[in-house]
């Protein structure tokens, strides 16, 4: 790898992990045990948590707290803000009410990521009492109250991050169909199905292969009353991302 031509430390991460794949990356031990993350899954993570990121209106340059000991999801959490264009406010475990309220205030921070529930109820403390902080993500179960924030948990924040783009569409009667036959465009009324069929809407979502695709299908309310399609998005045939 050539340092020079990286564009940024997220663009060097997700360098390497397309390079390394399923390899070990970060190590943590649970229930007595240590397991590994592989490359590849946590360049998913922090591609989700970076989409979760821009639902919650963070935008480029903004600050996003982060308040946690050395955990996997520290460096998870630190890669996505860079990656959603935002910047990480790191704060000392050790902080009172009053340093983290000082710190999310001076920094104009818009959010937090918190890991433990005895770091929780400190941080959502502090963030009750700043106007720009409107989110706290919490990493593990949350205590304090949060009165006038949105308490969003780790699960929440990677699940916003699949569904990357839906909407619903208009009835049939405003659909128009556009075809080129020998260099002619031709438009035409109506839906392009040839069948009674209608599309309702369309979601674009990031999964890891067709079977997580079709779980996530499967837990959408139109499964149990008509047909999802799932199809893949065509590569771009020029090779940009």
């Amino acid at each position: 790898m050539h340092y020079d031509s990286c564009r940024s430390l997220p663009a060097m991460f997700f360098a390497q992990a397309e390079r390394l794949g399923e390899k070990p990356f970060l190590w943590a031990k649970r229930d007595g045990r240590f397991s590994s993350l592989s490359w590849a899954a946590a360049a998913q993570h922090v591609r989700r948590l970076a989409l979760g990121l821009r639902s919650l209106g963070i935008g480029s340059g903004e600050r996003v707290a982060l308040v946690s000991e050395n955990r996997p999801e520290w460096i998870i959490a630190d890669l996505a803000i860079m990656t959603a264009g935002a910047i990480t406010v790191p704060a000392y475990v050790t902080h009172t009410v009053e340093d983290h309220r000082h710190l999310f205030a001076n920094s104009g921070a818009r959010a937090v990521f918190v890991s433990k529930p005895a770091l929780s109820a400190r941080v959502l403390a502090a963030a009750n009492q700043v106007d720009t902080v409107h989110s706290v993500i919490a990493i593990e179960p949350a205590a304090g109250q949060a009165s006038t924030v949105d308490l969003l948990s780790w699960d929440e924040m990677l699940a916003r991050g699949i569904n990357l783009h839906g909407d619903r569409l208009r009835d049939v009667s405003d659909a128009t169909t556009v075809q080129v036959r020998n260099r002619e465009v031709l438009v035409s009324d109506g839906p392009f199905a040839e069948t009674k069929e209608q599309i309702a809407g369309y979601d674009v979502i990031e999964c890891a292969d067709l079977d997580e695709a079709i779980e996530i299908a499967a837990k959408h309310p139109t499964a149990w009353l008509g047909t999802i399609e799932v199809r893949p998005i065509q590569d771009d045939p020029c090779g940009s991302p």
